[in-house]
């Protein structure tokens, strides 16, 4: 009998001990410590896990697939390269002619109109002297004949008629070196060809710029004698035609610059102007089918093939369209490996690998 109480006591004590413990427990905000069963045939161990996070769940390995280095190169496993039908082809070499674009601007006629009158003013005081020096000459040449003739004049006035003769050839070179320095001054500013077109009477090739039927343009281009403009903002394109090198540069330009005429219609002084340009010669580069380049973040890429399975994205400059192709003069080079077909998917797989990685992480 004492021992069945006894056994009754010691029970009592065992549950109030486990029922303050869970008490305690609860308080503290933790679970109780769970009870473990063995590990059946086949599960993985507590903590082993395909994802390797340690929270003893088990996750099932990633099907082989694409991965991508961060750095624009894409793996493609055997079996998703085969199934995705990703083609590859060697580049071409190819050739294409230099093509570019200049800038400049459309001049204020403003300084044009005050140079031509700068060079007429010098030129009419340079020409006031003519008559003047015409009749002083002649004059002391008739003195000079009638003392030479038998001292019939006196000799002073023989050598006052000298003296005017050298008073107003004096003035004349003095207005003929100032007529120089204008024109130099000119030259300088606008070039030989306007200096020239200025001194004409009518205005020479001018003419249309100075009574405000045409446009005097600067651009930094003047291998062809016929061209056109297209103004910036306002369109174009203008057909214009070539006048001579010109002494200025445009606005933040050191190319060689010439002057250019154009009808006036929409052109402003001060406003910018775009003129296509080609040379002779041409650029040796590589030709890229179309299908090959894809757009991303707005700038043109291929897929190059670096190994089996192995794709790296590389960034193309200045793509020129030839027939259905491109034209890339760097930086590919004839030979390599590009992805032809597929490329699309290169750049979908990429994007969807570094997502896996980044919520890997």
């Amino acid at each position: 009998m004492r021992r069945r109480w006894a056994t009754a006591l010691m029970v009592s004590q065992g549950l109030v001990i486990a029922a303050l413990a869970a008490l305690l427990w609860l308080r503290a905000g933790a679970q109780p410590p769970a009870v473990s069963a063995p590990a059946m045939a086949g599960s993985p161990a507590p903590g082993a896990q395909a994802g390797a996070d340690g929270d003893g769940v088990a996750r099932s390995p990633a099907v082989p697939g694409g991965s991508a280095d961060g750095d624009g190169t894409v793996h493609l496993g055997e079996a998703v390269l085969q199934a995705s039908a990703v083609k590859v082809a060697p580049l071409q070499a190819a050739a294409a002619p230099r093509q570019g674009e200049a800038w400049g601007e459309v001049l204020p006629t403003l300084g044009l109109a005050d140079a031509r009158l700068r060079l007429r003013q010098a030129e009419a005081d340079a020409a006031q002297w003519d008559q003047p020096l015409a009749r002083a000459r002649r004059e002391s040449a008739r003195l000079e004949a009638l003392w030479q003739d038998g001292g019939n004049v006196a000799r002073k006035l023989v050598e006052q008629a000298q003296g005017e003769v050298d008073q107003v050839a004096q003035r004349q070179e003095a207005a003929r070196a100032v007529q120089a320095a204008v024109r130099s001054a000119v030259r300088a500013e606008w070039g030989e060809a306007l200096l020239l077109a200025l001194e004409q009477p009518d205005g020479g090739a001018v003419a249309g710029v100075l009574d405000g039927r045409q446009r005097l343009l600067l651009v930094a281009a003047g291998d062809a004698a016929h061209a056109t403009v297209s103004v910036l903002g306002a369109g174009g394109p203008l057909a214009v035609s070539r006048l001579g090198p010109a002494t200025q540069v445009t606005a933040g330009g050191s190319r060689p610059t010439w002057y250019w005429l154009a009808p006036a219609g929409i052109l402003r002084s001060g406003q910018r102007v775009s003129m296509p340009v080609g040379t002779a010669t041409h650029t040796m580069g590589v030709r890229v089918p179309e299908a090959a380049v894809v757009w991303h973040a707005g700038q043109p890429w291929v897929y190059l093939e670096e190994g089996p399975g192995r794709f790296r994205r590389q960034a193309i400059e200045a793509p020129a369209a030839l027939a259905s192709d491109w034209f890339v003069a760097a930086p590919l080079r004839p030979g390599q490996r590009v992805v032809v077909q597929g490329a699309q998917l290169l750049l979908s797989e990429e994007s969807k690998a570094l997502i896996r990685n980044e919520n890997g992480d």
